[in-house]
């Protein structure tokens, strides 16, 4: 069991380094930093460093909550059992390319509803960087740490109203996944429309279609329940793999290699 966690430790931390150096990368880039633009501060040095001391620490203390939160209700961790296997590798690079495919065939299909045309994709540079550090933050945070959490507050909430059949939270922990995967979901892909308003250079969502609203809603919350599916299959990093390869084929080869 020691060794377990110590191996497990090891892989997280380094993803926690890998994290923060693509946050420092994108400090470089036109859009700014994760969390502090080069503009802010003209050092950009000093800029790239507070980005990936901030990627580290905050990404870091969100998720070992998350951990331990998962552990004491019997959810998922980082991966499935003691070591990985070459099914934990390809079943969330299918699945993360399969559902790049579906964004480009609803991507099609829904811009000849509205004149905007297709929706706006990053240079590679930055479809890269920002792509990496995106898929290991955002499952990190949606899933990881919000998924247990949630978890943790309904079920403090039924301890509280007296639903004593629902004190065992290991028990109850996996009949309230998916309801707690859901809310995440929606969470999720709330924080993904200033993303659209700004692609589009629009001042509110009233200014934009319906069809194009609607795409964005199913689009971010399909990837949010196939993570969040796959977290729970197989753990954390699968969820961290199937966005990074929806990044891939979305992001870098439609958006790139074929738009472009």
């Amino acid at each position: 069991m020691a060794e377990e966690t110590n191996r497990a430790f090891k892989t997280y931390l380094v993803l926690l380094l890998v994290l923060a150096f693509f946050c420092g990368l994108s400090t470089m880039l036109q859009e700014g930093g994760h969390f502090v633009a080069g503009e802010i501060i003209e050092a950009e040095p000093l800029a790239v460093i507070i980005n990936m001391a901030a990627a580290f620490i905050l990404y870091g203390i969100l998720g070992l909550f998350g951990l331990r939160l998962a552990g004491e209700m019997d959810l998922p961790r980082l991966y499935p059992g003691k070591y990985l296997d070459f099914r934990f590798a390809l079943e969330p690079a299918v699945f993360g390319i399969i559902l790049g495919g579906f964004y480009v065939l609803l991507d099609i299909t829904v811009a000849s509803w509205y004149g905007l045309g297709y929706l706006p994709h990053p240079e590679l540079s930055t479809a890269v960087i920002s792509g990496i550090a995106a898929a290991i933050s955002a499952e990190l945070m949606y899933r990881l740490f919000l998924i247990p959490f949630i978890i943790y507050l309904i079920i403090r909430l039924l301890e509280f109203f007296g639903k004593n059949e629902f004190i065992s939270r290991k028990k109850v922990s996996g009949r309230l996944f998916w309801t707690a995967a859901l809310l995440a979901a929606v969470i999720f892909t709330a924080g993904h429309f200033y993303r659209l308003l700004s692609g589009f250079e629009s001042a509110s969502l009233a200014q934009l279609p319906d069809p194009l609203i609607l795409k964005i809603i199913v689009m971010n919350l399909s990837l949010a329940l196939l993570a969040a599916w796959q977290y729970r299959r197989h753990g954390f990093l699968a969820a961290v793999q199937l966005h990074f390869w929806l990044i891939v084929s979305w992001n870098i080869v439609w958006g790139n290699l074929i738009l472009n």
